[in-house]
């Protein structure tokens, strides 16, 4: 879950989101609708959840 700002200036609690895989590291795109305005709005989160310690081979 995320909290932003939309454009019209109403505060927006995102809670869906898709997960984005980019090199090792595990982003969360959060997107959802302005009640207020009706815009899409989306945003990228890198969520502490998501990180994992990566065994090294020496």
């Amino acid at each position: 879950m995320t909290k932003i700002k939309c454009h019209c200036g109403a505060t927006l609690i995102l809670v869906k989101y898709l997960m984005h895989l980019e090199g090792s590291l595990t982003f969360r795109d959060y997107y959802g609708t302005c009640p207020v305005c009706g815009k899409e709005n989306e945003t990228r989160d890198l969520n502490e959840d998501d990180i994992t310690a990566q065994e090294y081979l020496f």
